[in-house]
């Protein structure tokens, strides 16, 4: 399949010598993620300037981590192993935000949901919280509709993770979950590193166990390159010839289904708004994109271009690259218009598209998805890479 060139490149591409990082100082970039619209200063530093970023839910103290260079500029708490901010700069040169969040831990815990987290042990759903492993049966804790969605009521997204280490370009968050947290057997170590490389943030998400256990690691967050209203203006292409149909439960009742000749189909740019007014009814069932996109090569060694999300008013352009099966295309239908977040934007229903890069949804219970298991002695290793440009 030939992919529109001004969609998806090359995820080799390597910026120019005057592309360079350069790091930017805690007090300018504090200024950014309160404006969203001045470029700030820009200055070399050797570490990720970190501060006080609110309270968690449960009184713990959460701190907030920034760095940046020419081309974007990012933020990240240990709450959730978070996605705070991306600002990118438009065709004109402009910095503006381009991710829904919020500037406080409270602000996060007060709207709920899974904006910007680390998804884990299991992203998405597996169907009555059933697993079964070599034979044992085990019981998960649900939290949607008798389903374990993102691992469960207390999954990765709600914990305190440890900053295992960080410099002026990458931080690298830690968690330990125990033998059955949330029903999963095994103690499983998992490790988030975001690296800002150029015009590129990338996920590098790791686990490792001591029993057989089911893991899916992915992270959540929602991107609106327009800045402000919906979603509904901005062109979307996936590099998917089938996807999951759902039930209403959002679990897969059957295999791959092709998108030709649906509104799922996005192998050529496809806009937003002329999706979500389909009358498909899958599209009703979720009341709008909710769906895994199986992506073309199944599972990579390395990351190959998978999806393009494009603002034709300002030309910002997000490419997703992973090494991962399936992309979960979410387009905020469950936003409930009642919290402002970052640069005053209304968190409200199309607000933003969720681009998550995982296994399928409840692999454990379909032998033709890719394998959800992973053992002692292996490592569980996958990537994902934003990359921002304009077009």
């Amino acid at each position: 399949m030939v992919l529109a060139s001004c969609f998806l490149r090359s995820p080799f591409y390597r910026p120019s010598r005057r592309e360079s990082a350069r790091w930017m100082t805690a007090k300018g970039l504090s200024h950014a993620i309160q404006s969203g619209n001045n470029r700030p200063p820009l200055k070399k530093a050797i570490s990720m300037e970190h501060s006080a970023f609110g309270q968690t839910a449960d009184g713990r103290k959460a701190s907030l981590f920034r760095a940046g260079n020419e081309h974007l500029q990012v933020a990240f708490t240990d709450d959730g192993a978070r996605m705070v901010s991306i600002m990118s700069r438009d065709r004109h040169g402009a910095w503006d935000h381009v991710l829904l969040g919020h500037d406080s831990a409270e602000a996060y815990a007060a709207e709920g949901g899974s904006l910007g987290v680390v998804l884990g042990r299991y992203a998405n759903r597996i169907a009555g919280g059933d697993l079964r492993i070599d034979g044992a049966h085990h019981r998960l804790a649900t939290n949607e509709n008798g389903n374990t969605r993102h691992g469960g009521p207390d999954g990765f997204g709600k914990r305190l993770w440890e900053v295992v280490r960080h410099d002026a370009e990458s931080i690298t968050f830690g968690l330990n979950s125990p033998d059955g947290d949330q029903g999963f057997p095994g103690e499983v170590y998992a490790e988030a590193e975001y690296r800002l490389a150029g015009d590129t943030l990338w996920l590098t998400l790791t686990a490792q166990t001591d029993k057989p256990t089911a893991i899916n690691l992915s992270v959540h967050p929602y991107f609106n390159l327009g800045t402000s209203g919906t979603i509904h203006d901005h062109i979307i292409q996936i590099a998917a010839t089938q996807y999951l149909a759902t039930d209403s439960a959002q679990i897969p009742f059957s295999p791959p289904r092709f998108v030709a000749d649906t509104p799922f189909d996005c192998q050529q740019p496809a806009v937003l708004g002329a999706i979500l007014l389909s009358n498909h009814p899958q599209l009703k069932i979720a009341g709008g994109l909710d769906h895994c996109f199986c992506l073309d090569g199944w599972v990579t060694e390395n990351p190959r271009n998978v999806a393009g999300l494009y603002h034709p008013d300002n030309g910002r352009l997000l490419r997703i690259m992973t090494t991962q099966a399936g992309l979960q295309v979410y387009t905020g239908n469950n936003l409930t218009g009642q919290f402002k977040g970052l640069n005053g934007l209304l968190h409200q229903r199309y607000a933003g598209i969720a681009l998550e890069a995982q296994n399928y949804p409840d692999a454990p219970h379909h032998s033709s998805f890719p394998y959800s298991i992973v053992k002692p002695g292996e490592l569980y290793r996958h990537q994902i890479g934003f990359q921002f440009t304009t077009g």
